[in-house]
């Protein structure tokens, strides 16, 4: 095992390997800022994330779905994040995911959670290692086998999708997936917040965790995943489950991507977006994304458009007028379990390595060294976009194939 330290992280070069023909497309947020061409990272600490979507019609359909064993009609929105913990001086990375699994022909909707370790080649859960009433673990992925609700939707579908995770002393860390429903056809007078899975990996000592965004590192990687994941936050649109790239028929909705920022006391937006996911496996063809700002995009089918999205200026102090309302309520609710657990932070490196942070003495030193293992090499690129992200995508695409060859070598010895 392993860890990559780039100059910044290249979002765009799981796209370039797929051939930029299908990617989960929404929002992300890969702590990259892109100004003309000069290239800035930054990192979030935070320990609740929360995704805005309002879907006013959604159609799939994929004629070769079933061969994954997923139905034809089936589609998916995933909100996910890297989860890192630190273990009395040891980190160790997680993967969860909020979905909803939608059969758009039949317009229900599953609300559905994963996570998978991804701290390296050999790691594994098990059902000793992560427990919930509501799962279990099978291929090493935990999900909520055991109770994924059902509910009818009717457009249009708005709500809020929430991520949050907090230590429980002496236990480990929990991680609790809900959803707030703004709008089943008709809006809501009293809108709740609903936990369908509340999930506990079991670490004693886990002394410090959060949610991280990050354009400083990829995860631990290996001879069986040679880049690494994104340290990223993905509200992404794809296939319904398996892998699956589908095609949507009709889609129109508006998405968007925050984090709680504990200074504010309120759902921020992240500093900057693209419109496309990497690490969600699920994915599309054919669905074209238009910033509008504050951290919203609307989505709609059309040309399948790969892109830097925008810079959020504002991304500190304020939230979007859209979720106002509704974040009040998110936050009254969710309080005290984001609170209790890792402050969020928001860490930007500029061409001169100077840092401005907002932190808590509860931050865990270990996990705030992703930012601070790489301050050293955090450079700036003053070349176009295009040039320089796939001047440097080829050069990682080089180094990988490398890698590859080697390792297939030593497997034949």
């Amino acid at each position: 095992m392993y860890k990559v330290y780039p100059e910044y992280v290249n979002p765009f070069i799981y796209p370039m390997l797929r051939s930029g023909a299908y990617a989960p497309m929404g929002i992300a947020s890969y702590g990259v800022i892109n100004q003309s061409g000069i290239i800035t990272t930054y990192t979030v600490l935070t320990n609740s994330i929360i995704g805005f979507g309002n879907i006013t019609s959604i159609l799939a359909y994929n004629t070769s779905a079933p061969e994954v064993g997923v139905s034809p009609y089936e589609a998916s929105l995933q909100l996910n994040a890297m989860l890192v913990v630190d273990s009395n001086g040891s980190l160790y990375t997680y993967w969860p995911q909020n979905v909803l699994i939608f059969f758009t022909n039949q317009s229900e909707v599953e609300l559905h959670d994963n996570v998978l370790n991804v701290t390296g080649d050999n790691a594994t859960l098990t059902n000793n290692s992560i427990t919930s009433p509501n799962g279990y673990v099978y291929n090493n992925y935990y999900g909520n086998y055991l109770n994924a609700p059902i509910l009818p939707y009717r457009t249009p579908f708005a709500f809020y999708l929430i991520l949050n995770e907090s230590i429980v002393e002496g236990q480990g860390v929990q991680i609790t997936m809900a959803i707030e429903v703004l709008q089943n056809g008709s809006v809501l007078n009293n809108p709740r917040v609903y936990t369908f899975d509340t999930i506990l990996i079991h670490d004693p000592l886990a002394e410090a965790s959060a949610l991280v965004v990050s354009g400083n590192a990829y995860t631990p990687v290996g001879a069986h995943s040679i880049i690494g994941n994104y340290y990223d936050a993905e509200l992404v649109f794809g296939g319904g489950g398996n892998g699956e790239i589908t095609t949507f028929k009709q889609l129109s909705a508006e998405l968007g991507l925050y984090y709680y920022n504990v200074t504010t006391g309120s759902y921020v937006p992240f500093p900057s977006y693209y419109s496309f996911g990497a690490d969600t496996a699920e994915a599309t063809y054919n669905v074209h994304v238009n910033y509008l700002g504050n951290g919203l995009v609307t989505v709609s089918t059309g040309k399948l458009d790969l892109m830097y999205l925008s810079t959020q200026s504002n991304s500190f102090t304020t939230t979007t007028t859209t979720t106002t309302q509704s974040t009040s309520t998110t936050t009254s609710t969710t309080t005290t379990t984001t609170t209790q657990s890792t402050s969020s932070t928001t860490t930007t490196t500029t061409s001169s390595t100077t840092e401005t942070s907002v932190s808590s003495s509860t931050e865990s030193s270990s996990i705030h060294s992703i930012i601070n293992s790489t301050t050293s090499i955090n450079s700036t690129s003053t070349s176009p976009q295009a040039s320089s992200e796939l001047g440097l995508g080829i050069i990682i695409l080089l180094i990988i194939i490398i890698v590859a060859a080697i390792v297939l070598l030593r497997r034949r010895h």
